[in-house]
């Protein structure tokens, strides 16, 4: 019974471990998940990575409702970000710069008179 109990410890070291030991995401890698969650209108997930700081100005449920009112009212068919080609960019000064996107939107919008 003791031996188990060891090897569970030590099982929970190195899991604990390993979580706390992982690099946070690059500004490159958050775009590119928060982008992904945009496209497929994934409104509650793009406000779980706003900045804490953010998260004060505006509740989940109207940054969502917001969302969901724009898609909506301007009837959003497509979207897609793209990273601009790295050729296209003058200059990238290091890992933490975000490089420019290109975005797509496919939408109807309609004049109420």
């Amino acid at each position: 019974m003791g031996n188990v109990r060891w090897v569970l410890a030590l099982i929970s070291f190195l899991a604990i471990t390993l979580f706390s030991c992982s690099k946070p995401p690059s500004p490159h890698d958050a775009l590119k998940t928060y982008t992904s969650y945009w496209t497929k209108q994934q409104f509650a997930k793009m406000y779980d990575m706003l900045s804490e700081e953010t998260k004060k100005t505006v509740g989940k449920e109207q940054f969502v409702d917001r969302y969901k009112k724009i898609y909506g009212d301007i009837q959003v068919s497509h979207l897609s970000v793209a990273p601009v080609p790295v050729h296209s960019v003058a200059s990238v000064h290091d890992a933490s710069t975000i490089p420019p996107y290109f975005l797509s939107i496919s939408a109807v919008i309609v004049s109420v008179s």
